[in-house]
């Protein structure tokens, strides 16, 4: 389930709970296809443009699958997000053009993440990649230009195209010496 409500501070938060996978309203898991065509649709699309932070419960995998990701994508007053420990999948473009996104906090089992899941999110700053990280798509982070450094761990054994594309603040890049 999804609800919207107001914290304390008058923050707009939309908090999601149950079940593993955070899949569009429209997806059909039996034919991994969408039923409308190849519109994607959440519960919370009407409102997406008042989400200020997003917390996702503990139980949850997957945000979004393959090229049916799209879960955020333009939610652009989005400032923060909180991710389960639970979680090992980002879909692509689940934070795309989240141009407010300041800080998230990759969780420790997250092994994917996606083609665009965080293009063009330009006020994005620093994060640490989680240890067990496996593989980040193509023009996973491309944009995201308020990043200035990265530091890999030695999980990662896929880095696709442009991945960092057009980050012109990245000045800073750490590989494991293993």
């Amino acid at each position: 389930g999804s609800e919207m409500c107001k914290e304390t501070d008058n923050t707009k938060l939309l908090r999601i709970y149950g079940g593993t996978k955070i899949y569009p309203t429209n997806f059909n898991i039996d034919t991994w296809k969408l039923e409308d065509g190849e519109v994607i649709q959440y519960p919370w699309d009407t409102y997406y443009d008042q989400i200020e932070s997003v917390v996702i419960g503990e139980g949850i995998t997957d945000i979004g699958v393959d090229r049916y990701g799209r879960a955020f994508e333009q939610c652009t007053n989005l400032r923060s997000v909180k991710l389960p420990n639970s979680l090992e999948h980002i879909g692509a473009m689940t934070f795309a053009r989240c141009t407010s996104l300041q800080n998230i906090s990759l969780p420790p089992n997250l092994y994917y993440i996606g083609g665009n899941a965080f293009y063009g999110c330009t006020s994005l700053g620093n994060f640490t990649l989680p240890p067990n990280l496996y593989y980040i798509g193509m023009q996973a982070f491309c944009e995201c230009t308020g990043l200035t450094h990265m530091t890999f761990p030695s999980s990662v054994r896929s880095i696709c195209a442009n991945a960092f594309m057009n980050c012109v603040n990245l000045t800073e890049v750490t590989f494991p010496e293993d």
